[in-house]
């Protein structure tokens, strides 16, 4: 999936480079990693040129009994204000959903 998204970005960027990018990413999911070890110390990573950004806070979907999580949102505009999990039953998946707030 990631790889998809990546040679989205690169076939944006190959149009019309004249024009401005008001291109917003977000990308959010269980990434089977910890993202925020690829980012530096403001939380910004970079994917292939473009800066994502994402919240510090530690939240746990699957698995409690893990230390790890690997469950992110990432955003190309700016950090998100807040994740959060909503208080409901597992559903289709092993994990719960993340609520993000992104901007106001």
């Amino acid at each position: 999936m990631m790889k998809k998204i990546i040679a989205r970005i690169e076939k944006e960027k190959e149009k019309d480079k004249t024009k401005i990018n008001c291109t917003w990413y977000i990308i959010s999911g269980d990434f089977n990693y910890d993202i925020k070890d690829f980012g530096d110390k403001k939380g910004i990573i970079n994917l292939d040129g473009i800066r994502f950004y994402h919240h510090p806070k530690h939240i746990l979907t699957c698995c409690i009994s893990r230390r790890s999580h690997n469950d992110h949102v990432i955003d190309s505009y700016k950090s998100p204000l807040d994740i959060s999990i909503p208080k409901v039953d597992y559903m289709a998946s092993d994990h719960k959903p993340i609520i993000a707030v992104l901007h106001k």
